[in-house]
């Protein structure tokens, strides 16, 4: 007998689902482009396939056992994260993931209760509520400004609850395209702050940030990490290395948040308890 979860699941995804015949009949046709899932029209970058081989090779009877966050790879993302983003992340705060996609599960995972409620922001990926729904959490959804496609704080604050555990927020935003701005991210910052004061804990937010490596012309892409302590920050590089399948991301905590150590543990079971939720051995090599 099928689930009321899985009902409200299937309900949240009637788009995705009429629109899968059409994408099966079509996406084998030379020509034919796929942005339903992100996935890439070219070929995958140069060396990533050698890279891929050089890993295969065993080095000791582990190489192919399973994979908890490997501490060369945490020590990996945070040089790049505090090269590219001139904040210093402490590597045991950055989960190695299968793809963006995993790293928000996690999240969800770690941090959400039956009853709390999560809030996102409409036009959104398609995958939120469903991820939300299975979390047995209740989806909050809040229509970013139809003008300019910036978060509206207004309406923002007036979703937050005392239920209110997480607030996700995707940029460079999906579909839409909008880089939410610094002044945006402070205010935001302020609501979030004050609202974890009001309701006596913290409300977390999820920085969902796949497309900050795909930023053009004169824009500047700003991490709310830079301006809330209770952020965390979800990356995939599928997206620039052209390989979404092989589910390569991670989660790190924001280097400003205060309670690591809780945060850190409970992301440790979420990982575990989610279907181990880690890279595969090669990903992390």
């Amino acid at each position: 007998m099928v689930t009321e979860r899985i009902r409200r699941i299937t309900a949240a995804n009637e788009t995705l689902l009429s629109f899968l015949p059409l994408w099966e009949e079509h996406r084998h046709r030379p020509g034919v482009a796929n942005f339903a899932f992100g996935n890439p029209q070219e070929m995958v970058v140069d060396g990533f396939a050698s890279a891929i081989a050089s890993a295969t090779t065993p080095l000791n009877k582990d190489h192919y056992a399973y994979k908890f966050n490997e501490v060369e790879s945490q020590r990996t993302v945070a040089s790049h994260l505090a090269e590219w983003r001139g904040q210093q992340f402490d590597p045991a705060d950055i989960a190695m993931t299968p793809g963006a996609f995993g790293a928000i599960a996690i999240a969800l995972g770690a941090l959400v209760d039956l009853g709390d409620e999560v809030v996102y922001c409409d036009p959104t990926w398609f995958f939120y509520k469903s991820m939300i729904l299975s979390s047995g959490a209740t989806p909050v959804s809040v229509p970013v400004d139809s003008t300019d496609y910036d978060l509206d704080l207004d309406q923002l604050s007036e979703g937050i609850t005392e239920k209110t555990r997480l607030l996700i927020v995707n940029t460079p935003h999906n579909p839409t395209g909008r880089i939410y701005p610094p002044s945006t991210l402070e205010d935001l910052a302020g609501i979030l702050t004050a609202a974890s004061d009001r309701f006596g804990a913290p409300i977390y937010l999820l920085s969902d940030e796949p497309y900050s490596k795909l930023v053009f012309s004169e824009a500047k892409f700003t991490s709310p990490a830079e301006y809330y302590p209770y952020t965390l920050i979800s990356y995939s590089y599928g997206k620039i290395l052209l390989t979404p399948g092989q589910r390569i991301g991670w989660l790190a905590l924001s280097p400003l948040m205060p309670d690591t150590e809780q945060v850190r543990y409970a992301i440790f079971m979420a990982q575990i308890a989610g279907g181990w939720l880690y890279h595969r051995a090669l990903i992390q090599y």
